[in-house]
């Protein structure tokens, strides 16, 4: 089975992945011992002939190569091996019987032959085309949602092993049928099919963890607009009190001004007293405004009191000119997504080193407001995208994206960055100040 094109196809496939897969920290060292693989693959696919044991040989190199070339879980790297050996197998035995029906020879014939080392190039490069379309038609993005759900990526890789073996039956068929034409026909549209209903099933898997990711992404939004007539009565709340405050001082002062007028000392003393206890069982939260939005400022003063309660070291210098545009529900998802993210990190932490810090600055024409927050689990960053190695991380992130949807639609940009010494992650968003408050 092995050729040259096949090596060269994997190497391709493998750097591919690499440059846009990127899951874990990798060592130096697997790199070495990628590399090592993949020369000993080399040196005994030319010299060794393995017979009926390339199969599994060349399965067991790539899911090692992927692994440790790309640092990918262990599911991942079995998927992109047997992906790779069923692509090329049923790209084998397409073109193998095509050319047995073509030329009307016996396959056990053709595999015999020098022609045999044609029809393996043909073979590497139909796998690689294969392959290079199904990257440009289910796009990079929908591949990544795909390895962000173990059980789907299971059941492919399931799937695929089992086609691998069916294929590979029938291509053993050759040594028992001595019906050239039906066996040729019967071994060309099983692999045929083989790469149809793999496909089929594919786009399906990933139109389903799309909806799904769509129905998240509404109840997200759902609970934040919760969220936003919460902060809203909270804000309202505080208004109302201080509207009796208000309305109650000039009462209040009139009245001690009549006692000690009245040389009623004791009695204004007496009445002071009353007031500052009922003052103290009222008490009044102090709402800082940072900005012409209460959404904000309800935000805020909300996430202050959450991390408090959780032991949260939270401080903030937000302060928001009024020549920044967006609409209430923007600052809202904008801010509940980052300050929900980052209290949940927070909170996995030991508490001595718990903090959420939030800082604006004005550069330029530009409003910069960072956010940063320790974190526990480990974390990378892949394009911006806020990526967990957990297990549960299926559409873990999904209020980065809705953050970095927001910001880039006004003309800025996010920018995302982890100090794993320090286990930091900080989001910095970048804000045009060129345009006027809506």
């Amino acid at each position: 089975m092995s050729s040259m094109g096949f090596i060269i196809g994997f190497i391709i496939t493998l750097v591919y992945f690499k440059l846009n897969f990127k899951t874990g920290k990798r060592h130096w060292f697997e790199y070495i011992i990628a590399s090592l693989i993949i020369a000993t693959y080399v040196l005994i696919s030319v010299y060794i002939d393995l017979g009926d044991y390339a199969l599994p040989f060349s399965l067991v190199i790539q899911i090692l190569v992927f692994y440790f070339g790309i640092r990918m879980r262990l599911l991942d790297a079995l998927f992109l091996g047997t992906l790779y050996i069923f692509n090329y197998y049923s790209s084998r035995g397409i073109v193998l019987s095509a050319y047995s029906l073509i030329v009307n020879k016996n396959i056990q014939e053709i595999s015999s032959s020098s022609a045999l080392i044609v029809i393996s190039h043909i073979t590497s490069l139909l796998s690689l085309l294969l392959l290079i379309a199904l990257v440009l038609i289910l796009k990079k993005e929908r591949l990544k949602l795909l390895f962000s759900v173990p059980k789907q990526v299971f059941f492919l890789t399931c799937y695929t092993l089992i086609e691998i073996a069916f294929i590979y039956m029938v291509n053993q068929g050759r040594y028992i049928l001595d019906n050239n034409l039906w066996y040729s026909l019967t071994y060309f549209f099983t692999s045929l099919l083989s790469i149809i209903v793999f496909s089929y099933i594919l786009r399906n898997i990933l139109n389903l963890i799309k909806l799904i990711e769509n129905e998240v992404y509404t109840v997200k939004l759902e609970e934040q607009l919760d969220m936003q007539l919460t902060h809203y009565e909270k804000y309202q709340s505080y208004i109302t009190e201080m509207a009796k405050f208000k309305h109650d001082y000039y009462s209040v002062i009139k009245s001690i001004q009549t006692y000690v007028l009245n040389a009623k000392n004791d009695e204004a003393l007496t009445f002071i007293k009353e007031i500052l206890a009922e003052e103290q069982e009222i008490n009044i939260p102090i709402l800082e405004k940072t900005s012409n939005s209460f959404i904000v400022d309800a935000i805020i003063f909300d996430y202050s009191n959450k991390c408090i309660l959780n032991n949260i070291n939270f401080s903030s210098n937000l302060k928001f000119p009024n020549t920044i545009k967006f609409t209430q529900l923007e600052l809202m998802k904008v801010f509940t997504n980052i300050l929900s993210n980052a209290l949940e990190a927070s909170i996995q932490s030991p508490i001595d080193k718990r903090f959420i810090k939030i800082k604006s600055s004005a550069v330029n024409n530009w409003l910069v407001v960072s956010i940063s927050n320790n974190y526990y689990n480990e974390i990378i960053i892949d394009n911006n995208d806020y990526v967990t190695t957990k297990s549960d991380r299926v559409l873990h992130g999904l209020g980065l994206k809705i953050v970095n949807e927001i910001i880039t639609k006004k003309g800025g940009f996010t920018q995302a960055s982890v100090n794993k010494e320090r286990k930091i992650f900080t989001i910095q968003l970048s804000i045009p100040k060129t345009i006027e408050w809506g």
